[in-house]
């Protein structure tokens, strides 16, 4: 059987969910760290659950939805690849809150979003690789650019606007197009 190289729709869901859930997060944590508003003192113990809870929600429904994986063996693997990303953002957000915790710095936790663009990046790099599509390409090189720019941007309230950003661009917008596309083939 020969391979395709698409992803299915599940996996294209799943960036348009990242993308937006916690993209909307960082446009929430920008407001909020540049003092263009505040939320009311009793949400603010959730704050840091809502979007990991809303997006947990959401990886349920998308499953229920679009319960078939890749079936190449190239598939599988650009798959797996976003699939260890996902798992990997998961271990390290625990891993940098807990670092930023015994600090008793927020600032480690920054660290988090240069980290989590590189992951992307990476992710994006292997599809390229593997697809040899040159906006897959710039996709990966974006992802990376985003990594950087966070890094000078820890510990300003800027970083969340940033991530924002880089999360519609680079998660958001290209699961939209994937999306889209996976639907007229």
């Amino acid at each position: 059987m020969e391979d395709d190289l698409r992803l299915p729709r599940r996996d294209w869901a799943v960036m348009v969910a990242a993308g937006a859930v916690f993209g909307a997060m960082g446009i929430r944590a920008w407001l909020m760290s540049a003092g263009l508003w505040s939320a009311p003192a009793i949400w603010r113990p959730w704050m840091l659950l809502d979007a990991p809870l809303l997006f947990v929600g959401s990886l349920m429904l998308i499953f229920r939805r679009y319960p078939k994986g890749p079936k190449g063996t190239l598939s599988r693997t650009i798959s797996a690849a976003w699939s260890a990303v996902g798992v990997g953002v998961a271990a390290m957000s625990v891993a940098f809150a807990a670092a930023s915790w015994r600090a008793g710095s927020i600032d480690v936790m920054g660290l988090f979003t240069p980290m989590l663009f590189i992951l992307y990046g990476m992710a994006w790099w292997i599809a390229y690789r593997v697809r040899l599509q040159p906006l897959l390409m710039g996709v990966a090189l974006g992802s990376f650019a985003t990594a950087a720019a966070t890094g000078l941007l820890v510990g300003q309230p800027e970083l969340w606007l940033a991530e924002a950003i880089g999360l519609i661009a680079w998660v958001m917008i290209p699961g939209i197009v994937g999306l889209r596309s996976s639907h007229r083939e």
